[in-house]
């Protein structure tokens, strides 16, 4: 059995074989949209969380309220850490400088 090189593994859905040309624009490697559409949308989803957590906190003026939904956020996080849901809770606390102020 032969076996399949790193590229091959990587990229499945690519054809493997050289092309026969001499053309250069033969040669470069096409963007797989169908490959990297999950973790587009993964990103997506992470960056809108990281958002909605950080404008909820930052649109409060009173720091009573900006305290409580910190403390909000906290719990969620801990939740998702207690489910082991680990990517939640970076997308809710990870990279974050609260101010209190």
């Amino acid at each position: 059995m032969k076996l399949a090189s790193e590229e091959e593994r990587a990229h499945p859905n690519r054809s493997s074989g050289t092309p026969t040309t001499t053309n250069n624009k033969s040669l470069k490697i096409v963007h797989d949209k169908k490959l990297t559409s999950c973790l587009e949308t993964y990103i997506q989803w992470f960056n809108r969380l990281t958002f909605f957590v950080t404008t909820e906190i930052v649109k409060h003026t009173q720091r009573r309220l900006r305290m409580q939904l910190i403390n909000y956020f906290i719990d969620a996080a801990y939740e998702c850490f207690r489910l082991r849901n680990f990517n939640s809770m970076i997308g809710i606390i990870g990279k974050k400088n609260f101010y209190y102020g």
